[in-house]
């Protein structure tokens, strides 16, 4: 068991943990300030009970303190076993996220999907990013938002226009955050954060942030907003910066 493994070298505390787990290859750890502002705008909702499908290390969901009613799923055995230990107060559960059959929705559903997975299913083999955008959107109740964390190919790609075009036809984009570069270690990918409503919105605000140190969780005023009319072809905040350069935008 990987906690035993971890007492054998003397590595007992949460932040002992946490910091060796962030110099694994096999692990991530998502940063505090990240997981603080993803907590933020999930509260941010008033919400009486939230889900993250992928509670990785129970990092989002243990900054959750307003909500009692809060669960976290993860496919992955180790990443709950750790979860448990760092925040035995939470409710967590060892199944693949997108078999989880349940008779409640969620105000909030929060997701950080495994990247580039090709997983089996009765249409062939899907990425992962879609599959857990999609079970995301199937547990909101009627007033739901989701709290999306997504690599900027999501916003930008053609093999993810077909949902892009859903989620703004039968949903509602809000807001979309650009995350500092290598905010995660180990992944080298961009980031944005994503804010989905279960009913239409009218317009999207931007927001970047650059330092990836950033210490001030509140969102002040949107850099730019993007009527819902103007961004079905891409949604990254490069594209729409109305004081981007020449070809930075692509």
């Amino acid at each position: 068991m990987i906690i035993e493994d971890l007492k054998s070298k003397g590595i007992t505390s949460t932040e002992e943990i946490k910091k060796h787990l962030s110099k694994s290859k096999d692990f991530f750890v998502i940063p505090d300030n990240l997981a603080k502002l993803t907590a933020q705008l999930v509260q941010k909702n008033k919400a009486e009970n939230c889900i993250d499908i992928s509670a990785n290390l129970g990092e989002i969901l243990s900054q959750c303190e307003k909500i009692e009613d809060k669960l976290g799923l993860d496919a992955n055995a180790q990443n709950i076993e750790l979860a448990k230990h760092l925040n035995p107060n939470l409710k967590l559960e060892h199944l693949d996220p997108l078999n989880y059959d349940s008779k409640t929705t969620f105000d909030t559903v929060i997701c950080f999907p495994p990247l580039g997975q090709r997983i089996d299913t009765v249409n062939g083999k899907l990425l992962s990013e879609q599959l857990y955008l999609e079970k995301s959107l199937e547990l909101l109740s009627d007033q739901g938002t989701a709290i999306f964390i997504l690599p900027n190919n999501i916003l930008r790609s053609q093999v993810f226009s077909k949902l892009r075009t859903k989620i703004l036809l039968e949903h509602g984009l809000e807001t979309v955050i650009s995350v500092p570069k290598r905010m995660l270690k180990n992944v080298s990918l961009e980031l944005s954060i994503l804010v989905v409503k279960k009913h239409e919105t009218d317009t999207i605000k931007y927001y970047q942030l650059t330092d990836p140190d950033f210490t001030d969780t509140t969102l002040a005023k949107a850099d730019f907003s993007v009527p819902k009319k103007d961004i079905a072809e891409r949604w990254d905040y490069n594209f729409h910066n109305p004081k981007k350069e020449p070809n930075k935008g692509n």
